[in-house]
This record gives structure tokens, sequence and C-alpha cells, in this order.
């Protein structure tokens, strides 16, 4: 059978969401909080279960401090490099 577009983008921006919220060293908890939801509802956006709404994206990205286009950008996410020093 094959994917659902739509899962497929869901679950996308859950991992874009999932990787920023802990980039940005908030709890599911605080997260929660600060947007005006429960811990719930973040987990679903997270895992994917659902989407939040364009107003609900707005404010994530502000919460975790990045641009929006982060979260809809449809490239496959990369792990964050690490600079190593060569001294």
């Amino acid at each position: 059978m094959e994917a659902n577009p739509l899962e497929e983008q869901n679950k996308l921006l859950g991992t874009r969401l999932l990787t920023e919220r802990e980039s940005s060293e908030k709890t599911l908890a605080r997260a929660a909080e600060q947007l005006g939801v429960s811990a719930k509802v973040i987990k679903n956006f997270e895992s994917g279960q659902t989407s939040p709404s364009l107003p609900q994206l707005e404010l994530l990205a502000e919460l975790y401090r990045i641009p929006i286009q982060n979260l809809l950008n449809n490239e496959p996410i990369l792990p964050k490099k690490t600079s190593l020093s060569a001294d």
C-alpha cells in the first residue's frame, strides 16, 4: 500500500517540531504551556498524528526562535554539524 502524501508531510513536520523543540532545550510541558495547549497536543504534532494550524506554526517558530520556513521546508533533516577545533 502506498503512503499517503499528507501523512508523510505530517510526519516530516512532526520530526522537525521535535528536533527544534529539543534544540531549543524546551520540555514538552514548557512548550505546551507557552503555546497555550496541552502537552498531548504538542506530542500529537511531533508524532505526526495531527498538524498545527498556521497560527500555531507561527507561534511554534517564534517559541523555538527559528524562521517558519525551517518548519515548512520539504528537505530532509540533516544532523546538526558539530565543530571540532584542530588545535
